[in-house]
């Protein structure tokens, strides 16, 4: 409840529904309202729809920025929410965030894209400090710490480069 009350946009959604109850009760329903009043308010709240649409479309924007969601985790198979910006064989980056601090976890490529448009990442490399520890389930048990880009850095490439070439040896 304090997350929902703190939240601008809902203080903002919770604005424009209360303009129409703060007017019924200044009005009554058989009082004439001046044009020029009605013109205003109606103003008003056309003004005020449009400023949260505009915060609605920010937000649906800075909500994808931070890559894919995780759903679940089996098989050494992080399974992802749909995605149109996705392809096969991308390769993707794994971090958690602690303190504010993005630590990575490992690496891994979009295996497969579901018909119904769940992705498939399998894990190619992780960086695990628990020796015992399996990169999968450490991100199922933590899924809201965990964070999936489709960013490639060189050092990503150099990595999985290297790990290819002592696999062939």
């Amino acid at each position: 409840m304090k997350s929902f009350i703190k939240d601008k946009y809902h203080f903002i959604s919770f604005a424009v529904a209360l303009i129409p109850s703060v007017l019924l009760w200044i009005f009554q329903p058989t009082d004439y309202i001046p044009y020029w009043l009605f013109a205003v308010i109606v103003l008003f709240s056309l003004c005020l729809l449009w400023l949260t649409l505009m915060a609605y479309f920010h937000y649906l924007d800075t909500k994808n920025v931070t890559g894919l969601s995780i759903i679940n985790c089996s098989e050494n198979i992080v399974l992802c929410r749909p995605n149109p910006e996705i392809s096969l064989n991308v390769i993707v980056t794994i971090y958690e965030i602690r303190n504010q601090y993005e630590r990575i976890l490992g690496y891994g490529y979009v295996q497969n894209i579901q018909q119904n448009g769940i992705i498939q990442i399998a894990i190619k490399k992780a960086f695990l400090k628990e020796p015992t520890a399996n990169l999968t389930e450490y991100i199922g048990s933590n899924t809201h710490n965990i964070i999936i880009k489709t960013v490639a850095t060189i050092d990503t490439l150099n990595i999985l480069n290297e790990q290819e070439r002592n696999s062939v040896l």
